[in-house]
């Protein structure tokens, strides 16, 4: 252990080393890594040095490090809460962001002390001045999360909703609590309230009523409608169960369209499809005009809406018994297809489509999905959806052969080869060949199979697959 004092002491991250030419030793932060790996391989040999620490001229770094082994080893509860006491009145950012941390253990261990409370009190107020935001750069909900969880700030706002879980019966200290939640709120950073929205569900299994009062009250705060659209999943659970009116709800969709109109390129675009995809529901779902109309207004803020549109049919709504809900999903899926840069939604949802006998029950919808631009730019995923529906029932093979068709009718141009130049592809056009009882239909094959003999691409695969 004197030899971990005396190193803890030469590097200590302030004073450099008389023998500048031994760069193998490392420097403070090599060591307190070194410090807490043994920690938590050892607790026991080294929880009486953690204890000294506190009393010697050493950098607070270590201790952090010491206090991580600890929660590493799953250490002795009772222990931890020692050195969480012990260390609370050091003023050091990463070693209270540590006692945090250890906070955090204790109540996965159900070892949480109300004292601590005193503790998390005490330091409402810390700021993490290390933390660089740019004024003049856009924050994007991710931004707004990477600081949330690498600040102070943001640990601390993210223990409170585990605490008051944790404390759901005591009346007395979870107002406590809550009242630390409620600063936070007020404050209204909004780095922090991300913090807060990561862990605030662990209220609504103790108390619905309490969760919806604070998620709203965070909303209302919302000036640029972030907050809102990254709460899109609560503030549905919050309509299903009558905690919100419709009136607020079209207040809330309002607030997440103007934030769409206010980002470019990929910035928070999963938000902006999720925001898509209830959309859809709500105006499928709801007997209200106002909920197209918000749906259209959102179709042209931003791209992404659409995608969001396109996963909710194609995962929801086309696997709905809901006759009236498909018919409006086919029509929206037609209305999209000729809009650039969809073949991702289109080409990767086609597989939800398996099973669901559109060839057999509604052919013109297929053939007008067929000539989707988005199709013809990644035809690989329409044919193999052929396939599936080929091998589910063969007597649909002449309908296949007849979208086959209009989809290599350019098999000369170089852009449009590449996407059937596999053997694959061409045993599929032979299998058909034999299902398909009219004439016509199998000269136009045999038609076809001679375009690839003579095409310098298609020849050698043609040819393995005739033999």
């Amino acid at each position: 252990m004197k030899n971990w004092l005396q190193s803890m002491r030469v590097f200590n991250g302030k004073e450099s080393r008389k023998n500048t030419h031994n760069f193998s030793r490392g420097g403070k932060t090599e060591h307190y890594r070194q410090f807490e790996k043994e920690v938590t391989e050892n607790p026991n040999k080294f929880f009486d040095l953690l204890i000294q620490l506190k009393n010697e001229n050493i950098h607070p770094d270590y201790m952090s490090a010491g206090l991580n082994g600890l929660i590493s080893a799953k250490y002795v509860e009772e222990k931890v809460l020692e050195i969480i006491y012990l260390y609370s009145n050091i003023e050091n950012i990463y070693l209270k962001r540590t006692i945090l941390k250890a906070i955090k253990y204790l109540i996965s261990k159900d070892k949480f002390d109300e004292k601590l409370i005193d503790i998390l009190e005490t330091n409402k107020n810390v700021k993490y001045e290390g933390l660089i935001r740019k004024e003049d750069k856009f924050q994007t909900i991710h931004d707004h999360i990477s600081s949330a969880i690498n600040s102070f700030e943001g640990d601390f706002a993210e223990l409170l909703p585990l605490i008051y879980k944790h404390l759901h019966k005591d009346t007395i200290n979870n107002q406590r609590i809550l009242d630390l939640i409620i600063d936070i709120i007020n404050k209204n950073v909004e780095f922090v309230i991300f913090g807060l929205l990561r862990t605030l569900g662990n209220i609504e299994s103790v108390d619905k009523n309490l969760f919806a009062k604070l998620l709203i009250e965070i909303l209302e705060k919302d000036k640029t409608g972030q907050l809102s659209i990254y709460s899109l999943r609560n503030f549905h659970y919050l309509h299903l169960n009558n905690f919100v009116t419709n009136e607020e709800l079209i207040k809330f969709i309002e607030k997440c369209i103007d934030f769409t109109k206010s980002v470019e390129n990929r910035e928070d675009s999963d938000y902006i499809q999720n925001l898509g995809m209830y959309l859809f529901y709500y105006y499928l779902h709801e007997d209200e005009e106002i909920f197209e109309k918000l749906l259209n207004i959102a179709i042209e803020s931003n791209t992404y809406i659409i995608n969001g549109i396109l996963d909710q049919i194609f995962k929801q709504e086309l696997l709905s018994k809901n006759i009236k809900h498909a018919k409006k999903s086919k029509e929206f899926i037609l209305r999209f297809k000729n809009i650039k840069n969809l073949d991702y939604s289109y080409s990767f949802n086609l597989k939800e489509m398996k099973g669901l006998y559109f060839i057999q029950n509604d052919f013109d919808f297929i053939k007008n999905l067929a000539q989707s631009i988005n199709i013809k730019k990644e035809t690989k995923s329409f044919i193999e959806y052929l396939q599936n529906e080929y091998h589910l029932d063969t007597t649909i093979s002449e309908k296949i052969f007849e979208l086959l068709e209009k989809l290599i009718q350019n098999i000369d141009s170089h852009k449009e080869i590449d996407y059937y130049n596999s053997q694959p592809l061409i045993e599929f056009i032979l299998e058909l060949n034999t299902r398909t009882k009219s004439d016509d239909k199998k000269i136009l094959i045999l038609d076809l199979i001679d375009k690839f003999l003579i095409n310098d691409r298609l020849r050698y695969s043609t040819k393995s697959a005739i033999e």
